[in-house]
């Protein structure tokens, strides 16, 4: 190995003998073969030991301070990222590490002015090094932005560094750098928080233009990586609409951006000139873009593009594409769910109009069967009715042979009213002739029972004798129930309507007024009927004997052991009262 080539060339003499002719380097002059502290190889202490010096702020490296000398010396050993900025000029040496650091800035960097290297960032770190230089204090900085040009644009970079002071005496004669960038770590952190946001944004969408909202407004808190975005949702064959937008006053036609080969081929394409495509837009726009497919979770046909602006301070990397494609895919599992979510509410809606359909069917069926029963018990009451009617005329005809009879037998009395043996014989002949009579009537009686009030009950067979008076009579009846036990005794129900039916019909003769009540209502102990009206009245004690309908119901609330009361005044109507002891489990 020559003496002039730099320490560790032996593993690529080659190597290094093509870089030093490409890059103008010379072999170190006789003056810096003495300078054994800088043979500890690799690429930068070769560098430092071939560069004329002599025309830098710092001179030949012989006439270098020790402190300068033992710095360096540590720096070029070093494996970190180690820089040194020295003199008043801040002269900037480093070692192989921070050749990444400064990208396409190296090797020019080498021996050159701090303010003309870092001339972009100067604004920042210009003040942290001459303070450094000036109080001789140490800086740190955590993931320190910089937006600096070292790789052909201005980059949006991150650092974590400190500046600390290397002693010259008794001054401060450079500053060490040591840095660790954190670019990649820091844009990783970034678009992960924004893809958590944007799932958790997203998940409760009801439809497909919600979900696009909701994912556009996550998109807008994180302008850094996509200055702007537009959603576009398909539309039929080949047709698309704008669904929604951030980053831009308004939105772009669908036609101006190759959407239809995106959604086609199922991948993303890079354009440029946005400018051009978004006319309407008068604030600053990147200048280009990124289509990506909105793809449906395991398949299918797009269900649309997302539209995006790339960061002008960003390398479009495979790092920034797989963070596009993860926004994509995250609008596109949205999009499908709230897509899911209305076929499946479409589908719960058809379910329910079909089920109500069945519902109403069944309601008119169930109506049908209402009516025809309602048409069958009508007929059924007719024919009862005619049974009565043909029971009253064998009754009548009955009835008046014997009444017949018992007048005959009357008459004779007075033509042997001398013979006392022969009279009471007849009497007791017709006395007997009534028993019978009154065995008929009984037994006809219990044939003729309302039969409304078996197929109805007492409650709604009331309720449809109201109604009955209003029609036949036009007396209004206002009726009213509480509490009145389900299953009454059958002699007890059948007393009270016969009891409330007469009642009704004294007001319709006697009362003269066109309004009345009914009311009935039962307690643990009885039930209670009242009949009242508003009509003429009458003075209950002044008359001697009652009429036949007051005599009628007075012997069947006997009969059930009820309590008949009559209450009335003239011109203050009447009111009847029947109380029936009832016992709850007797019902």
């Amino acid at each position: 190995m020559s003496r002039h080539e730099p320490a560790g060339s032996r593993f690529w003499p080659g190597l290094w003998r093509r870089k030093a002719r490409a890059e103008n380097l010379h072999p170190p002059t006789a003056e810096q073969d003495s300078l054994s502290w800088l043979a500890i190889g690799g690429e930068m202490s070769a560098r430092i030991r071939s560069l004329d010096w002599s025309s830098t702020p710092l001179g030949p490296i012989v006439t270098w301070p020790a402190s300068l000398r033992t710095a360096l010396s540590i720096c070029l050993r070093s494996r970190f990222q180690l820089a040194i900025y020295w003199g008043p000029e801040l002269v900037l040496l480093y070692n192989d590490a921070e050749r990444d650091v400064l990208a396409a800035l190296h090797p020019g960097a080498l021996g050159r002015p701090a303010a003309e290297i870092l001339a972009d960032i100067w604004d920042v770190v210009g003040p942290m090094l001459h303070g450094v230089l000036a109080t001789g204090e140490a800086t740190w900085s955590v993931d320190q932005p910089l937006r600096i040009n070292r790789k052909g644009f201005m980059e949006e970079a991150f650092f974590t560094f400190s500046y600390s002071p290397i002693p010259d005496g008794s001054r401060i004669g450079g500053v060490m750098l040591v840095t660790v960038e954190t670019t990649q770590r820091v844009l990783a952190e970034r678009g992960l928080r924004t893809l958590r946001e944007l799932a958790s944004e997203t998940a409760g969408a009801r439809s497909a233009d919600e979900a696009c909202g909701r994912a556009t407004a996550v998109l807008a808190d994180n302008p850094s990586d996509i200055p702007f975005s537009l959603v576009f949702l398909t539309e039929g064959e080949g047709r698309f609409r704008v669904c929604t937008s951030t980053g831009i006053a308004s939105a772009s036609a669908a036609d101006l951006w190759p959407l239809r080969e995106v959604a086609r081929d199922g991948t993303a394409r890079y354009v440029e000139g946005v400018a051009a495509r978004l006319p309407d837009v008068k604030t600053a726009l990147p200048r280009s873009a990124l289509i990506l497919p909105i793809a449906q979770p395991g398949g299918g046909a797009a269900l649309g593009c997302l539209v995006v602006g790339l960061s002008d301070f960003r390398a479009l990397d495979e790092s920034y594409r797989g963070f596009l494609n993860l926004v994509a895919g995250q609008i596109g599992t949205a999009v499908a769910g709230a897509l899911a979510f209305e076929t499946e509410r479409r589908r719960a809606a058809a379910l329910a109009e079909l089920d109500a359909a069945r519902l109403a069917q069944q309601v008119a069926k169930r109506k049908q069967v209402e009516v025809a029963r309602t048409e069958l018990l009508r007929r059924l009451v007719s024919a009862q009715e005619e049974e009565h009617r043909r029971i009253a005329r064998e009754l009548h005809d009955d009835l008046t042979q014997r009444l017949a009879v018992l007048t005959i037998d009357a008459g004779t009395l007075e033509r042997v009213s001398d013979n006392p043996t022969e009279v009471a014989g007849r009497a007791q002949r017709m006395h007997d002739q009534l028993v019978s009579l009154c065995e008929s009537v009984h037994s006809l009686s219990r044939q003729l029972h309302p039969s409304i009030v078996d197929d109805l009950g007492l409650v709604d067979a009331l309720r449809s004798e109201c109604m009955s008076m209003e029609q036949r009579e036009g007396i209004k009846v206002n009726y009213t129930v509480a509490d009145v036990p389900p299953n009454l005794p059958r002699g007890v129900a059948l007393c009270m309507y016969r009891v409330a039916q007469e009642a009704l019909r004294n007001v319709a003769r006697h009362a003269r007024c066109s309004l009345a009540s009914v009311r009935v209502s039962g307690s643990e102990r009885e039930l209670v009927l009242v009949v009242r009206d508003r009509g003429v009245g009458f003075d209950v004690s002044a008359r001697r004997k009652s009429g036949l309908g007051l005599e009628s119901m007075r012997e069947r609330a006997r009969l059930i052991h009820a309590r008949l009361t009559v209450r009335s005044r003239p011109g203050a109507g009447t009111q009847i009262t029947v109380r029936v002891p009832v016992h709850r489990s007797q019902t």
